[in-house]
């Protein structure tokens, strides 16, 4: 704990308290919904329909055949999206628009203490936590691959949130890939 947070405890600052039970609270609530601790949250990806663009048109044509962008999303256990990325046309692969992305970075230099939750489409790595390929009909291994299932569904519940209260998220986007970009990076704060 830093010695400013002990120190507003001792003198009682209610808000300091009730933020560090909070925090405290949020962290439980989080390992008994996973069964693991520091769990930051649960990544992946989605396609936003758009308009066909007048430049580069193969690349954002998804492997669901329309053109759209690859939306990256983390969301916490509350369904409140902590991180967005929403830049790469429809054809880039989740695991390379995470790879080039700002937290990618930051978990590699340690800025973050926990890690996230994905599915097969993102590497395994020591700060996100991915599905076995192959269970070999390994009994650990099949209720890992289930209880990591269960739990990131959040992220897919996230996003049909997301699309239920956006309807344009769903039905698509009739702009270019840069304003469509911009719009899409507002998301987050439209939610909160």
């Amino acid at each position: 704990m830093e010695v400013t947070k002990l120190k507003q405890i001792r003198t009682g600052n209610k808000r300091a308290i009730t933020r560090l039970l909070t925090k405290i609270e949020e962290f439980r609530r989080n390992e008994d919904l996973t069964g693991m601790p520091q769990v930051l949250g649960y990544i992946d990806g989605t396609f936003v329909r758009i308009s066909t663009p007048r430049e580069n048109e193969p690349d954002y044509v998804n492997r669901k055949g329309f053109h759209s962008l690859n939306v990256q999303m983390v969301c916490n256990n509350n369904f409140i999206i902590t991180n967005c990325v929403a830049r790469w046309p429809g054809s880039c692969h989740d695991s390379r628009v995470f790879r080039e992305s700002q937290l990618c970075h930051d978990f590699e230099n340690d800025l973050y203490s926990g890690f996230m939750l994905g599915d097969p489409g993102y590497p395994c790595r020591r700060y996100l936590m991915t599905p076995y390929n192959h269970t070999n009909e390994i009994r650990h291994r099949e209720r890992f691959n289930g209880a990591l299932c269960r739990t990131r569904v959040i992220i897919e519940q996230t996003f049909g949130i997301l699309k239920w209260r956006f309807n344009c998220l769903s039905i698509g986007l009739r702009t270019n890939p840069n304003r469509a970009c911009n719009v899409l990076w507002h998301v987050p704060y439209c939610t909160t």
